[in-house]
């Protein structure tokens, strides 16, 4: 079974609108036109809680019953009703978008979208600068009409957010996911959360910004949490020991946003054996902790690791065992400090190494040694976000002479994913790389081709760069990216 919609809410601003839903299923075509009327001059305001639903505002036409769109299961209608839902990961409730706008139709579209909680499940409970008595009705409305169906919401700080949150509460029981922003508006409130009580919070995503009121609670409740698996966690403050000390046996996904020190680091490792993904803002490394005795740490899980560290990258590599890992990214790394600590590092795993992203480096730090490691052979995605030189691209340049990928003078055999920022190379080198790793018509035994290629030159206008007069100055390069194109290599460039 499979269908698609063609819903636009947005004819309903103008006076008489057509509402058009085309629908496929098993191969059969089902299309319908409703004619719809609205009172343009009516007053949409939304403070009031007899109008959330914008009942009666319409004049709807009923579509002929053979070949309307209400001839279908009621279920499959409201499978249709959930593709009809905004974008948003957390959308805004609004009577101009689904599900309200669902119930404003006819009466039977109105019975199919209140009988299914998943379309009032997931929302922001934030709906204007300052948060008013009618948007907390409206909360209300919609935690009513989700029943018992589990929770994705989201909350930020606006005045009177707390009365928000309050409500939220209530039902911390059915949370699924989180992404709140606590300050002093709604955040003294969540403290008042008993971690067991939501005991079906699988992923949370938490900004706190300290002030007035007891902000460091926030953490000892989140390790309360009995089903937490994903925390992203940004805070206004240092990470304290305490937090790293915690035990963390369920956790697969950890994004922190803020600085943590080398130490805290790996206690927090290895107290989080189940993790599968993490990023680390900041690594705080000083000379003076690279004399602590730190036991090694092995993380069986984990497929993903991305961290920024300005000093000592390779001690902290070297405390770590990680034989999933699979990408590996670092932002304002000191290249120079110790290339081989990669290859330790994937030595020491027995891993394959798909991505490695290197994001921030110095302009004269010296990438071609790391690319250059056996470590690195393997990679299938690479990319620079600074400083790329005309060094980097003729060694990822290929020899014509040889097609094989077990061929020693070939950096980089399986690459098909390249991403490069901050270039400044020569006219044409760019274009003569891409060349020699574009086979549209690869077969098997051949080097790997290049499928998707992204590349920004560095600003004409920014400090310390050459004086050149572009896009002009790369009308080589810019000339074989559109014939590459048009040949179906996935490339796009911008100065």
């Amino acid at each position: 079974m499979s269908y698609s919609t063609g819903f636009t809410p947005q004819a309903f601003d103008h006076g008489i609108t057509i509402c058009e839903i085309e629908v496929t299923i098993g191969g059969d075509q089902y299309d319908t036109s409703a004619l719809m009327r609205s009172e343009s001059t009516r007053d949409r305001s939304e403070d009031a809680t007899s109008k959330l639903d914008g009942v009666g505002a319409l004049s709807v036409a009923q579509p002929p019953s053979q070949t309307s769109i209400n001839t279908l299961p009621l279920d499959v209608l409201g499978e249709i009703f959930l593709h009809c839902r905004p974008t948003e990961r957390y959308p805004v409730p609004s009577i101009r978008d689904a599900p309200m706008l669902l119930c404003r139709v006819c009466s039977l579209w109105r019975q199919v979208a209140l009988s299914f909680p998943t379309l009032w499940s997931t929302f922001r409970g934030n709906m204007a600068k300052v948060t008013k008595p009618s948007h907390v009705s409206l909360v209300k409305l919609w935690l009513e009409r989700s029943c018992s169906h589990p929770l994705s919401l989201a909350l930020e700080p606006t005045p009177s957010s707390g009365l928000i949150m309050n409500e939220f509460l209530g039902e911390c029981h059915r949370w699924q996911k989180i992404n709140f922003f606590l300050k002093e508006d709604a955040g003294p409130q969540f403290l008042a959360l008993r971690g067991e009580s939501a005991c079906l919070l699988e992923s949370a995503t938490i900004t706190v910004w300290s002030g007035n009121w007891e902000a460091d609670e926030v953490v000892p409740i989140l390790h309360a949490l009995p089903s937490l698996r994903q925390l992203t966690l940004y805070l206004s403050w240092k990470l304290t020991p305490a937090f790293a000390e915690s035990t963390w046996p369920r956790l697969t996904h950890l994004t922190l946003n803020s600085e943590i020190f080398y130490s805290s680091l790996f206690a927090l490792f290895s107290h989080a054996p189940n993790l599968e993904l993490a990023s680390i803002t900041f690594v705080a490394v000083t000379p003076t902790m690279l004399n602590e005795t730190l036991p090694s740490v092995t993380l069986p899980h984990l497929h993903t690791l991305n961290f920024s560290a300005e000093d000592y990258t390779g001690h902290i590599l070297d405390t770590l065992t990680l034989p999933s890992l699979r990408s590996l990214g670092i932002a304002n790394p000191n290249l120079d400090s110790d290339p081989e600590a990669f290859q330790r590092l994937i030595d020491r795993s027995s891993c394959r190494l798909d991505k490695l992203c290197l994001l921030g480096s110095e302009p004269d730090d010296d990438i071609v040694p790391y690319l250059e490691l056996p470590c690195m052979q393997s990679l299938t995605i690479l990319i620079l976000e600074y400083g790329v030189f005309d060094d980097v691209i003729r060694l990822l340049t290929r020899n014509s002479e040889s097609t094989t990928a077990d061929d020693p003078g070939h950096i980089l055999p399986h690459l098909d994913n390249l991403e490069i920022s901050d270039v400044m190379t020569a006219e044409g080198l760019i274009s003569k790389m891409l060349l020699s790793r574009w086979r549209p018509h690869s077969t098997v035994g051949l080097l790997a081709p290049l499928q998707r290629v992204r590349v920004e030159w560095r600003s004409a206008h920014c400090d310390g760069c050459p004086a050149k007069d572009h896009p002009e100055s790369y009308e080589t390069d810019i000339t074989c990216f559109e014939r590459l194109a048009a040949q179906g290599l996935d490339i796009t460039w911008k100065f």
